[in-house]
């Protein structure tokens, strides 16, 4: 069997190899690759070229191969010439074999009285691939003489020509032929017995099959022939396999296994079914498995019948088992084996499967055994309903949450994040409140987070939180629903944490500081610097002083161009640190790193002469000049860099500095700290860069599948056939501080559309947080701003004198001017909006976005989209 496998390995890779060698060397003229196949005409060139003492091994090689392709009868003399030749035998063979005239068979036979050794082991192969009859008494005669070095592939090609005179000759063999040639022998059987059942000669191969059985040969060629003994019997030989089964050789046990997957039948399944009881229990695990994957639910009662075994190795096997075959009957089986089960092992496979059964009265079942059962039990049982999303179970879990078994009451909670409605969320809130055991007041809050997350209306998420909130009069409650709503992250908590930081409470104002440094945004960050400049409790000092740089940083590093607010932020943050100070140096020159711009570059300049951080200083002036985009501003970095190369005492630092130098090319610029100027920006000098390629999603993320494609060079979202189930962003992959932004809209439908900027994703939801640049078909959004996600209307423009501008059902030039806190407004040339943000909270960086709006039929598309980033 190893030669099998390894002859079959062999031909794999020659077969991969001649594909290779074929696509390589003859690129569009191999068959498939090119519009020019070989054509029949070709060969008489390429048997000239096989013919020819010019001609190079190469070469001759590469015509034997295309030869083959054709499979021309004409080259069988070429072929036969070429056998002699130990470097191209194996080309003219393979090309011999392709052909289909027996010329070819008549060539390799005529080959055979003529070589010994490797030639003549390629010659007997050749003509056992072909099945030549006619060479049966050529290869008998190799088989008797062994001194020609070919008996083996001789037997072996005999078992593939599988005449009557073959088959005796390979018996014999077997039987009682020499020693070192049984196993071909044995080989040659099994390829004669598969050929024999392939002609419907299942006697014949039966017989074979047999013989190798009975034979001395390898382990492996007798586990191949019982294989096929039993396959060739097909139901007569269910006793050969349950013998197998039962036997202490494991090869045997696997073959019979995979019998019982191979054979069909209910016959089968019965005669199977019948055993179950019988073999050992190390076999029953495997019988087990065996039957379930021949998908036959008559075995389920069997099976079910094993729970109460001894071994729970098999009781583990059977729970197992019942998740994939099993239905109602196997629910209270699956119960006991939860509550009962004597090895947690056991106990967690009746767990997985109760959570996969399809059958629709589960549920139901489990959650009538969940009050009287123990808690350990119980808990499960929970968690099982928890995993099976049982919305029907609300009630009674809701009840279990306030167990006060700690394991009972934490399952209840894991299993309310799944099952809750959005109605469940005071009582949830009240049990979380009510909650003393920290391990399970974390499961706790997460049920209160993953509910207020099915709430539709991401303003509406915080509400009741806060509603709470307001009405408390509690120090531990309202610092725990401080907790809760910093998860949510929301504006609106947020503002409301702010507000706690003037809390005469010490506690409260503690936990109002942790949860604001801990916010998943920049938007506390105002906050926290001020915090820094005015707290006198040196711990509160230093968390909000970690928060805001952190911020600030995550901030500079999304945008290329960071926004003036960023680098406002961390240059306050900057001079807040105390310079004698060593880990707040340390942690501001973490956030400057990701100050890409001259800014940056100068605020961190001003450590390099500081011993205590220098090394990291100058890490900071190589990653912002790593990261610059604006070749001047590249170069002027450059210089630093070069000057850190010929200063720096770390020879890590000046190999990474080398690297830098590399990737920016020219002559570096003397840096010059940025102007400060308040002129203003001559948009006609500005260079706008496309957004959108006309083509593609690329710089872009969103849902494609339905809500927008790809039209005729623009972006379309919605659809004029199917309703809009909710409103939908495609948003830049990258952010954006100060910028402007073109291009051009055209609604169809009853449309509401916008541009959203500056914004963030929001969690578990298709909606966007940020400024919107609204339009619609109506002509009461067109040019006006307001606040998605988040406070809503902030400029309202008078509808009739936009519609004035308006092109209905045509494009329209939209144009969005950000600039620090001020953000301007233009349709087709006018200017709509001009506004200034006041609060210092709202983040003046963030994603793009182009929307389609939630409702009737309707469709935004979006063109010609390019940008400009400010300086």
């Amino acid at each position: 069997m190893k030669n099998i496998l390894s002859r079959f390995a062999w031909s794999g890779i020659m077969v991969i190899g001649l594909v290779l060698l074929q696509s390589t060397v003859y690129g569009a003229d191999m068959p498939g690759a090119g519009s020019c196949a070989l054509k029949p005409e070709e060969a008489g060139k390429l048997i000239a070229v096989l013919q020819s003492s010019d001609a190079s091994q190469f070469d001759k090689a590469r015509a034997c191969q295309q030869l083959e392709i054709i499979g021309a009868k004409d080259a069988v003399p070429a072929f036969a010439a070429l056998l002699t030749d130990e470097k191209l035998s194996n080309y003219a063979r393979s090309g011999l074999e392709a052909i289909t005239d027996p010329s070819a068979d008549n060539a390799l036979r005529k080959a055979l009285g003529k070589f010994q050794g490797k030639l003549l082991i390629g010659v007997v192969n050749s003509i056992g691939m072909r099945r030549d009859a006619k060479a049966v008494k050529n290869l008998i005669e190799l088989v008797r003489d062994p001194s020609k070095g070919a008996a083996n592939e001789a037997l072996l090609a005999l078992g593939r020509i599988g005449t009557a005179k073959t088959i005796e000759t390979l018996q014999k063999a077997l039987t009682s032929g020499p020693a070192e040639f049984r196993a071909a022998a044995a080989e040659g059987c099994l390829l004669c017995a598969e050929r024999q059942l392939a002609q419907g000669k299942r006697d014949v191969a039966v017989k074979l099959y047999d013989a190798v059985n009975r034979a001395e040969v390898p382990k492996q060629l007798q586990v191949a022939a019982m294989h096929g003994a039993v396959l060739a019997r097909q139901t007569a030989g269910l006793p050969l396999l349950i013998e197998q089964l039962k036997s202490s050789d494991m090869a045997m046990v696997g073959i019979a296994l995979r019998l019982i997957r191979e054979l069909s039948g209910t016959e089968v399944t019965q005669a199977l079914v019948a055993e179950l009881g019988k073999v050992r229990p190390e076999i029953q695990v495997l019988l087990i498995k065996a039957l379930v994957d021949r998908n036959d639910p008559t075995v389920r009662g069997a099976i079910e019948a094993l729970a109460v075994v001894d071994s729970p190795e098999v009781r583990t096997a059977t729970a197992e088992a019942l998740g994939k075959i099993g239905g109602f009957s196997s629910i209270p089986v699956l119960l006991k084996l939860i509550e009962a089960g004597k090895t947690e092992a056991e106990s967690t496979a009746a767990a997985a499967s109760l959570t996969l059964l399809a059958s629709d009265d589960t549920d139901n079942m489990i959650l009538k055994a969940v009050p009287s059962a123990q808690p350990v039990t119980r808990a499960k049982l929970i968690a099982i309903l928890g995993n099976r999303n049982a919305e029907i179970a609300v009630t009674e879990v809701l009840k279990q949450a306030g167990d006060p078994d700690a394991a009972v009451s934490k399952a209840a909670f894991i299993a309310l994040a799944s099952i809750s409605r959005p109605g469940d969320l005071p009582e949830i809130i009240k049990l979380t409140l009510a909650c003393k055991d920290d391990s399970v007041h974390e499961k706790a809050e997460r049920a209160v987070f993953e509910t207020c997350m099915k709430i539709p209306s991401v303003s509406n998420r915080s509400n009741t939180i806060m509603t709470i909130f307001k009405e408390s009069k509690d120090t531990v409650t309202k610092c725990a629903l401080m907790k809760m709503l910093g998860m949510i992250g929301d504006f609106k908590s947020c503002n409301v944490i702010i507000s706690a930081l003037n809390d005469p409470d010490v506690q409260i104002q503690d936990t109002a500081l942790r949860v604001l440094v801990d916010w998943p945004d920049a938007t506390p960050t105002a906050v926290l610097l001020d915090t820094v400049k005015k707290t006198t409790n040196p711990v509160h000092r230093t968390l909000a002083l970690r928060g805001a740089v952190r911020m600030a940083g995550k901030l500079a590093t999304d945008c290329v161009c960071p926004s003036r607010q960023v680098i406002g932020w961390l240059t306050q943050a900057n001079q807040m640190v105390r310079k004698d100070v060593v880990d707040e140096k340390r942690l501001i020159l973490s956030g400057l790193a990701n100050l890409k711009c001259l800014e940056g570059l100068q605020l961190v300049q001003t450590y390099l002469e500081d011993a205590g951080v220098q090394s990291e200083a100058e890490l900071a002036v190589i990653n912002i000049a790593k990261l610059m985009t604006q070749p001047n501003q590249q170069l002027m970095a450059k210089s630093l860099v070069e000057k850190i190369i010929k200063t720096t005492k770390n020879g890590a630092v000046r190999h990474q500095a080398g690297e830098v130098i590399k990737q920016i090319p020219g002559k570096s610029i003397e840096f010059k700290a940025p102007a400060q100027t308040d002129d203003k920006i001559d948009v006609a000098k500005l260079t706008f860069i496309p957004l959108f390629d006309g083509q593609t999603y690329t710089g872009w993320e969103g849902e494609t599948y339905k809500s927008f494609r790809i039209e005729n060079g623009a972006i379309v979202g919605g659809s004029l056939k199917n309703r809009i189930p909710q409103n939908e962003f495609l948003c830049t992959t990258r952010s954006y501080g100060d910028f402007i932004l073109r291009l051009e809209c055209k609604l169809a439908g009853h449309c509401n559309a916008g541009i959203q900027i500056r914004s963030q994703r929001v969690p578990s939801s298709s909606e966007l947080c940020g400024y919107q640049a609204d339009m619609d078909s109506g002509g009461k959004y067109w040019g006006c701003l307001y606040d998605e996600s988040r406070r809503g209307w902030l400029v309202k423009s008078d509808p009739t004198e936009i519609m004035k501008i308006v092109k209905r059902d045509d494009w329209n030039l939209y144009e969005i001017r950000c600039e620090g806190p001020r953000i301007q407004l233009f349709v087709n040339g006018i200017q709509t909006v001009d506004y200034t943000e006041k609060d210092e909270t709202v983040m003046q960086s963030g994603i793009i976005g182009l929307q389609i709006h939630g409702g009737d039929p309707s469709e935004s598309r979006y063109r010609n989209i390019t940008i400009a980033e400010l300086p």
